[in-house]
């Protein structure tokens, strides 16, 4: 009949709530890239920023080897 209301199938997206997905997961800096505008500078800096600090996370282990003491040479370097 026309106007009636055709009932939902079984299992259907409207009413199985278990197979709903959250909302997808953004990089921290998605926001400020969308914000900006700036999706490739901002990339380049953090690949820069990666060079920059994969190096420093060398230092205790390559102390270590050398003999010294790991906290020592973590105070060392945190140190201002």
């Amino acid at each position: 009949m026309p106007g009636q209301r055709v009932p939902e199938r079984p299992g259907s997206a409207d009413t199985d709530h278990t197979t709903r997905r959250p909302p997808p997961q953004h990089p921290a800096g998605a926001g400020l890239a969308d914000r900006t505008g700036r999706r490739w500078a901002l990339t380049i800096a953090g690949y820069a920023l990666t060079i920059a600090c994969v190096p420093l996370l060398a230092i205790p282990g390559a102390a270590t080897l050398l003999g010294f003491d790991t906290q020592t040479v973590i105070m060392t370097v945190a140190s201002p």
